[in-house]
């Protein structure tokens, strides 16, 4: 078992990226792909599922080419706040809602005033924002209620993936964690929040730890991802808290910043922490392994060089930093709350 590999996969808000790995952390391939955003004007902002799960799969051959024997594992990150109501056949029934979809602010307000925040803080660790799927599903409750009736699970982008592989939808704690439905002192589904959408845990994926490894996949799933042998699932976490595990979140004493379509800072800590005032300065989530990544973030760091490319330039990344279009912005002033903020 030395030699086997796994299959690391990131489903980013803008970017899915997926690459080989060994036991050791060396990256031996990697395979990149830009996800396209369907977008209108009325705060729409969805990541096409099939198209979503098309790039999965080609992301991850392109990445396992010549090594379609070795790999043993596939482990999935995802950005948080993705929801997608599917059928009882595992069927999206609408595109899946991404961090940047803004329609929740529709009726924000009005679950904000059917709920006690601080109780619903404690419990979640969950500072209210409408990006989260709580307020996404009350929407869905209040402005599309024939999904809203026909959904069998709520899930995430990741947990999508998870249930296109495993014909099983299964979610984990670090993804969970930024729901607004999740306890993060028992690690399982609130009833406070729940009972706040009429709803119970069986419209829920099962939360199962994120180092787990999971079933095997079945034989038509490796044959689509074109892997040979014995391959199972992990569930992972989700991006950034993949991307602060990489960088030593568990050694004592170090932070992790990370800047991606969102940006970060927080420490893993052995028990959830909570802002002491009211302000809810602190999101707390489940990490793994008994951890906790206790911190903060912003929804507007990378995106909004994307905003820029296509509103503003209309050119390529790379042309982006050339010398032409670096001009004088001494009296440019710039607030990118592209998205809403947390």
């Amino acid at each position: 078992m030395e030699d086997r590999l796994a299959l690391c996969v990131d489903i980013g808000t803008t970017n899915l990226k997926a690459g080989v790995v060994d036991k050791d952390g060396n990256v031996l391939s990697l395979s990149r792909s830009e996800i396209p955003l369907e977008r209108d004007n009325d705060g729409k902002a969805e990541h096409n599922p099939e198209v979503l799960f098309a790039a999965f799969v080609k992301a991850s051959k392109e990445a396992s080419k010549g090594f379609e024997g070795k790999i043993s594992l596939i482990i999935p990150s995802s950005y948080m706040f993705g929801l997608v109501p599917v059928d009882d056949g595992l069927n999206p029934l609408m595109g899946i809602m991404t961090l940047l979809d803004l329609r929740a602010k529709e009726t924000y307000e009005d679950l904000l005033s059917t709920i006690d925040v601080n109780e619903a803080y404690k419990r979640t660790g969950f500072a209210p924002t409408f990006h989260a799927p709580l307020f996404k599903i009350f929407w869905l409750k209040q402005r599309r209620r024939e999904v809203f009736d026909k959904a069998k699970y709520f899930l995430s982008s990741k947990d999508y993936i998870i249930s296109k592989l495993l014909d099983k939808p299964y979610t984990e704690p670090s993804i969970s964690s930024a729901t607004g439905l999740m306890n993060i002192n028992t690690l399982k589904w609130d009833s406070y929040s729940l009972n706040a959408l009429g709803i119970d845990e069986s419209r829920l994926p099962e939360i199962v730890p994120s180092d787990e490894i999971l079933a095997e996949l079945p034989q038509k799933s490796k044959e689509l991802l074109g892997l040979e042998g014995d391959v199972k699932l992990l569930p992972g976490v989700y991006d950034g808290g993949a991307v602060g595990i990489g960088i030593g979140a568990f050694e004592e004493g170090v932070g992790a910043i990370n800047i991606g379509t969102t940006g970060m800072f927080r420490v893993a800590y052995p028990e959830a922490i909570l802002d002491k005032e009211d302000s809810m300065r602190l999101q707390t989530y489940y990490l793994s392994l008994g951890k906790w990544f206790v911190g903060a973030a912003i929804n507007n760091a990378g995106i909004i060089l994307r905003w820029l490319r296509d509103n503003i330039f209309n050119v390529s990344y790379d042309e982006l930093t050339n010398e032409a279009l670096k001009v004088d912005t001494s009296n440019l002033f710039f607030l990118p709350y592209i998205t809403g903020e947390r």
